[in-house]
Formats: C-alpha cells, structure tokens, sequence
C-alpha cells in the first residue's frame, strides 16, 4: 500500500471529482487535502477547519483502500499527480475505471483476477459464482497468520441465505437483528471453537 491508494480513495469518495460512483462520502468530503508524494509509503491528510470529524480512523480502512496501482497500470498514468492537480480528462477515466474495475462478476478469469484483486491478507480470490458469491482460499504469499480455512464462500446479501441455514449448509451468517425474518431455533450447540495446536 501507498499514498497512492489513500489519494484514490479520497477522491473517489470525496464528491470533489464528478464521475466517480461511491456508495458515500462520510468523512471524505471534510478533507481539505492530502499531501502525498507518488509511491511515498506516508501522507498527511488535513481535515476542513471547524469540521467535527469523529470517525476519522475509520476512512482509509480495509474496505475504502483500493489499489490505485492497477489502474495507473491500465492507463498508464501517475494517478495521484492526475488527481492532486485535477486532470480532468484523466480523472473522468479513472472514475469511469474505479466505478467498474473491481466489479465481482461471475466468469472473471484467473489472470483478471489475479491482476485486479491483489490480495494484502491471508485470503485471496479464487473465482466469482453465478449468483454473485465470492470463492476466497488461502494465500499463499501472505505473511501473516496464516488462514485454518483453507476455503470459503462468501454469499451476498439476497442470496438463499434462510434456506441455506434451515439445511445446515453454513457455517457463519451476519445479519442485522430482524433483517432476515425468523431464523430457527436450535436447542442443541451448533457449534464448536476449536484452537489449532502448536
């Protein structure tokens, strides 16, 4: 990860650059600027006077921070001297890149995926369901933890997900309360935690 990433980040969901389709822009647009110099490992993000930014440690996280790398490798381009300094042309395609580039769609290949979902944990994608259900198995390249599962599926929101659970075909559901309907009660563990060994 870079400066580049958080530069990206910013922009897409800052509502600073038309074009860009972010689901929000809590946060991002009570930046006044980030300083940040191209493939610098540091930046310093300053905030709009006056504004009660609470939530600051949530931007830039996990789910905000995509790879600015892989669409300044599509266009050629240095992403964030294109965005700090507002080259609209080359803005408007990198919007039009971030709004579609990391779309999970079924049939993506493995050298897509490899080469527009780089993995920085101990899971990567494998492949992209019909139905829209992401396959992660380990990775291995990552240095952490490593993964106990060596396999999962993630299902999205719509999905069959009450009759999956009503024939014992998942292991781990997250839902808000009341969301789903009525999930069956079970008066028995359903579960155990198991801790590896050594």
């Amino acid at each position: 990860m870079t400066c580049d990433d958080l530069v990206l980040s910013w922009a897409a969901q800052s509502g600073r650059f038309p074009g860009f389709d972010a689901a929000t822009q809590a946060g991002y647009i009570d930046i006044a600027n980030i300083e940040c110099t191209p493939g610098q490992k540091k930046a310093r993000v300053s905030f709009i006077p006056d504004r009660g930014v609470v939530d600051y440690t949530q931007l830039f996280g996990a789910t905000s921070l995509m790879p600015s790398h892989v669409i300044a490798e599509q266009l050629n381009v240095d992403i964030t001297t294109a965005l700090l300094t507002n080259k609209v042309p080359v803005v408007e395609q990198i919007a039009r890149l971030w709004n579609t580039t990391w779309d999970l769609k079924s049939g993506l290949k493995p050298d897509e995926i490899s080469k527009h979902f780089p993995s920085s944990g101990p899971y990567q994608i494998e492949s992209v369901l019909d139905g829209g259900a992401v396959v992660l198995v380990t990775n291995d390249r990552w240095w952490g933890a490593k993964a106990i599962t060596k396999r999962v599926t993630v299902w999205p929101q719509g999905a069959d997900i009450q009759d999956r659970v009503n024939n014992r075909n998942v292991d781990v559901v997250d839902v808000a309360a009341g969301s789903s309907g009525r999930w069956p009660r079970r008066t028995t563990i359903s579960a155990s935690i198991r801790r590896p060994t050594g």
